[in-house]
């Protein structure tokens, strides 16, 4: 039997009369690579920023590697690795900051992923911007790092929502490699 990794029951999500999602149903199975196509507005971003805790349902099941996104948040956003389709991040913390702050919340420490991060920073081509403020970093070295930090902490399951948005062909050429 299949171990599902992603649950999403009978969804349902309105913003005022209109309704992004009206029973919405969807399993993926552990090392199963899901996209959700459609026009905008059809509700994939609600989808996606339920599944990693920041909207609530109207209605529904959501479940991550068994926990409830919304009674055992904690729980089950340690097995998520997200990569928003509008990068934000801390303003004042520099990129090498900001990825061993993610690692920290997901209990590693930043000895744990020294090696790794050195490996993606240069795979990336950010590593002479480690001790740059992600403030002073263009839309797609932003996107880049929040990549990182989300492979950092190998996830058991990845939400990439235009994960590749703001990054120059070859950015995006270098993170299919890596990653897809």
């Amino acid at each position: 039997m299949d171990e599902h990794v992603i649950e999403i029951f009978n969804l349902h999500k309105s913003y005022g009369k209109v309704k992004a999602l009206n029973g919405l149903t969807l399993y993926v199975n552990k090392g199963e690579i899901y996209g959700l196509i459609g026009p905008n507005g059809a509700g994939k971003t609600t989808t996606l920023k339920i599944l990693v805790g920041l909207l609530k349902p109207d209605k529904g099941l959501v479940r991550v590697c068994g926990y409830d996104v919304i009674s055992d948040r904690v729980s089950a956003l340690k097995h998520v690795g997200y990569i928003p389709e509008n990068p934000v991040a801390f303003q004042n913390l520099t990129v090498t900051e900001f990825i061993k702050f993610i690692a920290t919340l997901r209990g590693l420490k930043p000895s744990d992923i020294e090696d790794d991060m050195k490996h993606y920073l240069e795979v990336f081509e950010l590593y002479d911007k480690r001790d740059k403020l992600i403030s002073e970093l263009s839309r797609g070295m932003l996107q880049k790092t929040l990549a990182i930090a989300a492979f950092i902490v190998k996830p058991k399951v990845l939400i990439m929502d235009e994960p590749m948005s703001g990054m120059d062909p070859e950015a995006q050429f270098i993170f299919k490699r890596v990653y897809i």
